[in-house]
């Protein structure tokens, strides 16, 4: 059917500050920025007026910072593109810090108070889960980048909630997928066993014995002394290959206790995405006897798209960039296929505009496509009727010395 389509007014606002916390799950350190409009009782009233306000929280940290100067270039080079499609036009953006949960909720309140119709965040997965039933109760979209967490593909979103990163429900089918192709009847899964890392665990062993591989699993405590007892007792029945679900904190310890454990003894280990955090921190020597793949999502943005932010990122990796840059595209096209800035106009078409239609991967060619009545298909990803990307591309690549080689991709859909 086709879809009858008015170009979307949008008016002038201040482009946003940004940082990233890390997919993966961890708590970030709260924003030194202070959010300064006033913690609204009730949700207001938004307005359908043409005007597309998007909130974006803002992530404190200075370990951080690459990034989030990465995720800033691509909210910006949307929101810079969105102006140039028509006249003088822009998207007005509103900045809030995201902190720990109960910072981030006063944000999330402020921005609700300010009329925002979407907003770009949360970025950590265990701040997500403990502060998206705010905008949710008040009926706003949000678009993460970032939050991965596998808890987060059934949270009761009312269909609010959109991710442009993969769920960990599928890096852990493409850690089973690289654990299998080691050739091994038998795997190892060593879990951090908290929130994160246990329905994450549940998942790749799911996946592993789906692939008729057998599976020896134990659990872990941010803890040394734990850390050691759980890879011990993996380590006991000398599997060929181990998964591990870690995080950041505990990716380096747990890599170095499975090495330690095998006693020199050959094996392989397959890591989650915080194993190239960890790359850093590990010893030169630990992994001389072992070999250690990672697995993660496919963060660094396409040569096209990385020409197009150059000149803003000053040296930072770009990881993550082009996931903002979605997020923020794609809620603009909902807008503008719906003629609505209404935040449940805008959910109800943010699938359609990923699918089924003409391929664009920009605001500009979009939107002319569908000024021109036809259905889009918006960049290299669709998401499916959870709001979820249904179809992901990982990194996999083998760690020796610290340093990440052999780099290859793998690609698993639902």
């Amino acid at each position: 059917m086709t879809r009858r389509v008015a170009r979307l007014v949008v008016a002038a606002g201040a482009a946003a500050g940004l940082a990233l916390a890390a997919c993966s799950g961890e708590t970030p350190a709260p924003s030194t920025t202070t959010t300064t409009s006033s913690v609204a009782s009730a949700p207001p009233t938004v307005a359908n007026d043409g005007v597309l306000r998007l909130g974006v929280l803002r992530p404190g940290g200075a370990s951080t910072a690459d990034l989030s100067a990465s995720i800033t270039a691509g909210v910006q080079q949307a929101v810079d593109e969105i102006r140039s499609a028509g006249g003088a036009i822009t998207v007005q953006v509103l900045d809030a810090s995201e902190g720990d949960a109960p910072v981030t909720r006063a944000s999330l309140r402020s921005l609700i108070s300010s009329r925002v119709d979407a907003i770009i965040g949360p970025m950590s997965s265990n701040v997500a889960l403990a502060s998206l039933d705010v905008p949710v109760s008040s009926g706003i979209v949000t678009c993460s980048p970032t939050a991965s967490a596998l808890a987060l593909d059934d949270y009761p979103d009312r269909g609010l909630f959109f991710r442009t990163v993969a769920s960990d429900s599928l890096q852990a089918k493409a850690i089973a997928q690289v654990t299998n192709q080691t050739g091994a009847s038998v795997a190892g899964v060593l879990n951090l066993d908290d929130g994160y890392g246990r329905p994450f665990a549940d998942a790749v062993e799911t996946d592993i014995r789906a692939l008729n591989v057998s599976v020896r699993r134990a659990p872990f405590l941010d803890d040394d002394t734990s850390i050691k007892d759980a890879a011990g007792r993996v380590a006991a029945d000398r599997p060929p290959v181990v998964a591990l679900i870690s995080d950041e904190s505990t990716a380096d310890a747990a890599i170095e206790a499975t090495v330690k454990a095998f006693g020199g003894s050959r094996t392989i280990v397959v890591g989650n995405d915080a194993t190239r955090h960890a790359l850093a921190d590990l010893p030169a020597t630990i992994v001389d006897t072992t070999t250690v793949v990672g697995v993660a999502p496919h963060a660094a943005p396409d040569p096209r798209f990385a020409r197009l932010i150059a000149d803003r990122l000053n040296g930072a990796s770009g990881d993550f960039a082009e996931n903002a840059y979605d997020c923020v595209n794609l809620i603009a096209l909902a807008a503008t296929e719906a003629r609505s800035s209404q935040p449940a106009d805008i959910a109800a078409h943010m699938v359609s505009v990923s699918s089924a239609g003409s391929s664009c991967f920009d605001y500009p060619t979009c939107v002319q496509l569908l000024d021109q009545r036809r259905n889009i298909d918006y960049g290299a990803l669709s998401l499916g009727p959870n709001g979820d990307v249904d179809q992901a591309v990982f990194d996999t690549f083998d760690v020796v010395r610290g340093q990440e080689v052999d780099a290859r991709t793998v690609s698993v859909g639902r």
